[in-house]
C-alpha cells in the first residue's frame, strides 16, 4: 500500500471527514527557506526540487489536475466528503461554569 493510501485510511480511521491536497508553490521568499531546509533535511530530493522549481513558483496546470484526480478517487474509494470542504464545524463544548480568573 502506498504511503498516502495508508494516509487516507488512517484519516477515515481517526474520524476525519475531508481530505484536500494542493502541489506545493515556491514563490521566491519560501524558496529561500525551503531549499537549504530540502538540501540539509532531504538531500535525496533537492535535485528534482531545484530542477522542477528553477524558473517558476508554481508547477504545471497537468500535475495539479492529476493531483485533484488522485484525491477524488481516494476521498470515493474511502467515502469521505467530496467538492469543497464543510463549512461546518462541530460545536465547541462548553464548561459548566466560568472558572475564576483570580
Amino acid at each position: 500500500m502506498s504511503p498516502s493510501l495508508e494516509r487516507d485510511e488512517a484519516t477515515v480511521k481517526a474520524g476525519g471527514h475531508y481530505i484536500f491536497a494542493n502541489p506545493l508553490f515556491l514563490k521566491p521568499c519560501s524558496a529561500a527557506v525551503f531549499m537549504p531546509f530540502l538540501e540539509k533535511e532531504f538531500p535525496h530530493l533537492a535535485v528534482a526540487y531545484h530542477e522542477r522549481y528553477k524558473d517558476r513558483a508554481f508547477l504545471p496546470k497537468p500535475y495539479h489536475q492529476r493531483i485533484a484526480q488522485l484525491m477524488t478517487r481516494l476521498r470515493q474509494k474511502y467515502g469521505m466528503i467530496t467538492g469543497k470542504r464543510p463549512t461546518e464545524r462541530p460545536p465547541v463544548p462548553q464548561p459548566e461554569t466560568q472558572m475564576r480568573l483570580f
